[in-house]
C-alpha cells in the first residue's frame, strides 16, 4: 500500500522568510499477508506477516547554506536540516484460539525488527547570529555578526531494535451472563546503545457482567500492567545527540564563521 505526502515550503511564516521553506515529504510503502487455518471444529489460526518502509525527510532549498538569524528574519535554511529518518520494519504476528468447554484459551506471537538509517544536519554548516538588521559592512563593525554556531559531530546514525511479545490468555464463561477474563503478556525490546528491561511480565485480569440476563445491559471492568514499545527518539537522545558537540565562536567572521572569532565553548 504506497502512500506519499508532500508539502512545500514548510515552516514558512513570522520571521522565517521564503528561502528557508523547506519541502517535508512522507513516503510509506507496507506489503502485509495474512493466513487463517481452521485446524478444527475447536482450533483455528492466525498469521500475518508485514514488510514496510517508512521515510520522513526534511530537505532544503540550499542545504549548504548557513542558517542566518536576525532580529526580525531568519534566512539561508533551517538550523536543523536537511534530515532524514528511513524507516524498515519486519513483523510476523501469530495467534492460536481453541475452544473448550466454558474456555476460549487463546495464545500468540509478535516478532518485529525495525532499522532506522538517517541523518539530522543540526548546526551544519552553521548558525550565525546578528544583533541588526542592517546589511553586513566589512567596514561596519556595529553589522558584525555576534556568535555562531557550528556543529563537529557526525550527522549520520543507524540503529536496529528487535522486540518480541508473547501471551496466553482464558476468556472463561462462569455463568451465562459472567465472564471472566485471565492473562499474562510478555514484552522484550533490544536495542544497540540502551539499556531495557527484559522481563516485562504483565497479567491481566477482566470481566464482563450481564446483571439483568437479557443481554441489554453489559458492565465491563478490568485492570493489567501495560509496557510501550520502545521509540527510536529515544535512542537519539540516548546516543546519537550525546555524539553532536557544537562550538560556539564570538565574534565569528562571515561569511565563513571560522575566519576569525573566539571560541566561546561547546555544548552537546
Amino acid at each position: 500500500f504506497p502512500t506519499r505526502r508532500s508539502s512545500d515550503l514548510f515552516g514558512v511564516g513570522g520571521i522565517n522568510l521564503n528561502e528557508v521553506g523547506i519541502e517535508y515529504q512522507t513516503r510509506d510503502i507496507a506489503y502485509v499477508g495474512s493466513l487463517a487455518n481452521i485446524l478444527s471444529s475447536r482450533a483455528l489460526n492466525e498469521l500475518r506477516v508485514q514488510v514496510s518502509h517508512t521515510k520522513v525527510s526534511l530537505d532544503p532549498k540550499n542545504p549548504t547554506a548557513y542558517t542566518i538569524q536576525r532580529p526580525t528574519s531568519i534566512s539561508g535554511k533551517p538550523a536543523n536540516v536537511p534530515q532524514a529518518f528511513p524507516e524498515i520494519r519486519f513483523q510476523v504476528v501469530d495467534n492460536f484460539t481453541y475452544e473448550l468447554g466454558r474456555h476460549r484459551l487463546k495464545a500468540g506471537v509478535d516478532f518485529n525488527r525495525v532499522a532506522i538509517d538517517g541523518y539530522v544536519y543540526q548546526f551544519n554548516p552553521g548558525l550565525i547570529l546578528f544583533g541588526t538588521d542592517q546589511p553586513f559592512d566589512p567596514n561596519n563593525p556595529a553589522t558584525y555578526p555576534m556568535l555562531a554556531f557550528v556543529n563537529q559531530g557526525d550527522p549520520n546514525f543507524a540503529y536496529t531494535a528487535t522486540g518480541a511479545s508473547a501471551f496466553v490468555q482464558d476468556a472463561w464463561s462462569v455463568t451465562r451472563t459472567l465472564t471472566f477474563n485471565l492473562g499474562v503478556r510478555y514484552d522484550g525490546w533490544s536495542m544497540e546503545g540502551l539499556d531495557l528491561r527484559k522481563a516485562n511480565f504483565a497479567p491481566r485480569l477482566g470481566f464482563a457482567w450481564d446483571p439483568t440476563g437479557t443481554n441489554k445491559t453489559a458492565i465491563r471492568g478490568g485492570l493489567g500492567t501495560f509496557y510501550s514499545n520502545t521509540m527510536f527518539n529515544l535512542a537519539l537522545l540516548a546516543n546519537w545527540l550525546s555524539t553532536q558537540r557544537t562550538l560556539i565562536i564570538a565574534s565569528p567572521g562571515y561569511p565563513d564563521p571560522l575566519s576569525r572569532g573566539v571560541p566561546a565553548g561547546s555544548v552537546v
